[in-house]
């Protein structure tokens, strides 16, 4: 059975936001059918539809065991377990119980973590500020009674206390985000997190990424009002200490907003608590006008949030925020909201950089009137924000990942196919060589080790899952194999001699390389992707960029160009700050692979130099002003790094070195990579494909010393390199003491009685970590 076969369990918590996200994981998805939903009284009441047949009302865990007890061993997903005792729906050793007898009969677990994984950086006492006991918002209303307050205290310290033994008990479960970077190896904890987008949302929505398409009738146009029960409560302490005032002030600038609404030829739509909806009833003499919901399930308000012209928020960072986004529709926010105003200031910051990408949120002032002309002005001013924002979205894995995630033998299996496939397409690239192939001649495709249709399956796997070295060098390599052409024989003929059809063998070239293009790189291409969500303007200027920075690639390799000598910047096709514009769009917008590019291809630029003899001259050769050409290469160099890279910096990106540390450090970097290449030969010759274990002895050196390996390839060597070495690192956990001289089954059990895997998945986790710090 597939791993997306499997039964899928989630329970949510009492949260609407944390319902969304279950739902927005399922959305679309093939394994949304294997999927049971378990939700409180609360959730239940308005949303036992959502899943048809599939959503069920749980009281207490007891409920989920016996969901679990009717179902083959499967994956557990908690939305959120950090959540689930704070809104008193547990204890916290009874969700351990549960985890514990669920692993125990074989299924997975993951949680969401709605405190961006902060708990591994700080204590709940200095990241919260302040939490809602129990769930009960009524604590945060009445808590400026002295007695009420003092209550309130006792209960937050309670669910302070709570939350640091759910980190505790949570920290080996996977955690799942919907936003944020995706982890690398440098990242704290990767291997236990992974972000997700869900492309289907974009079905779901019935709008493609970039549409904005609302309503051409005015009296269908909505603008539609967001007020959750937190953030009310927030706004009435915001507006007055006393309750019945407080409530009054936020009632006049509430009404303002949807009177404004109805001045502006739009329906004001308005989703908030009962108490607010009868005020306003009750105060707003154009009320029948409006459209008021004191609750709304959530297919309901999917809709409503689809098809709104504009969306108003009094919270930052709601969940719903990311369906608008990443459909491209405006919305804004009025105040940070409860969380912002509730965690410490790293939470805010986290936010800012794994949803913000670094900018602020789209804020409106509340005491300015919302007009049609005013809001298509701050549509404007955030359009570039809010294309980051969709962009970084996007760029993360697919919700199937989840699967791979759980699964320490399909990641060692993909491993190992990407291994063999930059392999496969690295032997092309050696033949290519090899044969001298420069595009005026056509060799036989018996001059491949595999065959063409196999080398495809290779670039296509690379394109698809590949790191951004690795990609690059597939897109790169792929037009090659047009070259190859059966019934040539044992000599190479010119690309316009005739084949044995009387044609020339250019036909045969461009036609394969026509069905090249079409079959591997155009559904691959960095355009073409969920990611890239840009406008025809913005695509254009990406191509155009990308082509500057090929020129540059194709002059460099035409001149030969080693490190060893200058050229004259009059051999460019463009000015330098031309290029350097180039490759800062691509570096800031552009997908990874383009930006990948130009950021290997920058310090090439550092090699043409003005006033160089035509046939070009020796880096230690001295220039016009007396002093070393590589004076000025190597100034260039520092400033490009500094101005253009630094600012962009990745893995493979390194600082400017001088040349005998340099030479040290390529030196360590051979070495390092000759050990890791021992560990996947060993890998390879055993068979290894995550279903058994064998015993250290195997390896040609201590785990210790590969470990160290595997650190310097991340942290120094090249992005080929980096990326074998993060390929390599989780097969070391498949190499354990005790096994004795034959292999055991994965499952078996080891000397401690326990199954190999156990080892083996706690391994995983400590080399995963001890890479990372």
């Amino acid at each position: 059975m597939a791993d997306s076969d499997k039964p899928l369990v989630l329970v949510v918590c009492n949260d609407y936001g944390e319902l969304a996200f279950a739902l927005y994981l399922l959305a679309g998805q093939p394994f949304a059918a294997n999927t049971t939903l378990l939700l409180p009284p609360r959730l239940y009441a308005k949303n036992s539809g959502v899943l048809p047949g599939r959503t069920f009302e749980y009281h207490s865990l007891d409920d989920v065991r016996a969901q679990v007890g009717k179902l083959e061993p499967g994956i557990l997903g908690l939305f959120s377990g950090y959540l689930l005792p704070i809104h008193n729906l547990c204890s916290t050793e009874d969700l351990e119980s549960l985890l514990g007898s669920t692993r125990a009969q074989g299924w997975k677990c993951f949680t969401s973590d709605p405190f961006l994984g902060l708990l591994d950086e700080v204590e709940p006492d200095e990241l919260v500020k302040f939490m809602a006991p129990k769930y009960s918002i009524f604590w945060s209303l009445f808590s400026r009674i002295v007695k009420m307050r003092i209550a309130a205290e006792a209960q937050v310290a309670e669910s302070k206390l709570e939350l640091g033994a759910m980190h505790r008990m949570l920290q080996g479960v996977l955690h799942v985000y919907p936003c944020g970077e995706s982890p690398k190896e440098t990242d704290q904890d990767y291997g236990a997190r992974l972000h997700f987008h869900n492309p289907a949302i974009f079905l779901q929505s019935g709008h493609a990424p970039a549409a904005t398409t609302p309503s051409t009738r005015l009296e269908q146009q909505r603008w539609l009002f967001v007020l959750g029960n937190e953030d009310y409560a927030v706004q009435e302490a915001k507006y007055g200490r006393a309750l019945r005032e407080s409530s009054r002030k936020f009632r006049i600038v509430l009404l303002r907003k949807l009177h404004e609404t109805l001045e502006a030829g739009r329906v004001p739509t308005l989703i908030a608590p009962a108490s607010v909806v009868d005020a306003v009833r009750k105060h707003s003499h154009a009320a029948d006008a409006m459209e008021l919901l004191p609750h709304c399930e959530y297919s309901r308000f999917q809709s409503l949030l689809r098809d709104a012209e504009y969306v108003f928020y009094w919270n930052a960072v709601s969940f719903s925020c990311i369906l608008r986004t990443l459909t491209d529709k405006p919305w804004f926010t009025f105040d940070d909201g409860h969380l912002l105003r509730g965690m410490n200031d790293a939470y805010a910051r986290r936010i800012h950089e794994w949803f913000y990408r670094g900018d602020e949120p789209p804020r409106l002032d509340i005491n300015s009137t919302l007009t049609i002309d005013a809001l298509q002005q701050a549509k404007k001013r955030n359009m570039i924000s809010s294309w980051r924002v969709r962009h970084g979205l996007l760029s993360s894995p697919t919700p199937e990942a989840l699967f791979s995630a759980l699964e320490p033998e399909q990641v060692m299996r993909e491993a190992n196919a990407l291994v063999e496939a930059f392999a496969m397409v690295q032997r092309l690239g050696g033949i290519v060589s090899a044969n001298g192939l420069d595009g005026s001649f056509v060799v036989d495709t018996e001059l491949l080790d595999y065959p063409k249709s196999d080398i495809q399956g290779a670039i296509t796997l690379l394109l698809e899952r590949g790191a951004a070295e690795q990609s690059e060098f597939a897109r790169l390599s792929a037009p090659t194999l047009a070259f190859f052409q059966p019934g040539v024989g044992a000599k190479r003929q010119p690309i316009d001699s005739p084949g044995p059809d009387g044609e020339p063998w250019r036909a045969a070239v461009e036609a394969d390389m026509v069905a090249i293009t079409r079959d591997i790189l155009a559904a691959q291409s960095p355009s073409s992707g969920p990611g890239a969500v840009r406008t025809a303007e913005e695509e254009q200027a990406l191509a155009e960029a990308f082509g500057i920075a090929q020129r540059l690639g194709e002059i460099v390799a035409a001149n030969k160009l080693d490190g060893s000598l200058v050229v004259d910047t009059a051999l460019l096709d463009h000015p330098k700050s031309v290029i350097q514009d180039a490759i800062a769009l691509l570096l800031e917008s552009g997908a990874e692979n383009q930006a990948e590019f130009a950021r290997l291809a920058a310090p090439t630029m550092a090699f043409f130099q003005p006033g160089v003899d035509a046939s070009g001259q020796a880096m230690d050769s001295p220039g016009p002003d007396g002093k070393p050409w590589r004076a000025a290469v190597e100034a260039e160099m520092i400033a490009i790094t500094r101005d253009l890279l630094a600012p962009h910096r990745s893995r493979s990106s390194s600082p400017a070195l001088e040349p005998g540390q340099a030479a040290g450090e390529a030196g360590e970097l051979v070495e390092a990579l000759d050990v890791v290449q021992r560990l996947h030969e060993i890998v390879s010759a055993n068979e290894l494909d995550g279903s058994f274990v064998v015993d250290i002895a195997l390896l040609a050196y201590p785990k210790s010393g590969i470990k160290d390996a595997i650190t310097l390839l991340l942290e120094s060597g090249a992005g080929n390199q980096a990326d074998f070495a993060r390929l390599a690192a989780p097969t070391l956990a498949f190499f354990q003491p005790g096994v004795g001289a034959g292999r055991q089954a994965i499952d078996s059990p080891g000397p401690n009685g326990r199954p190999w895997r156990a080892a083996v998945e706690a391994e995983m986790n400590a080399i995963t970590r001890e890479l990372s710090a």
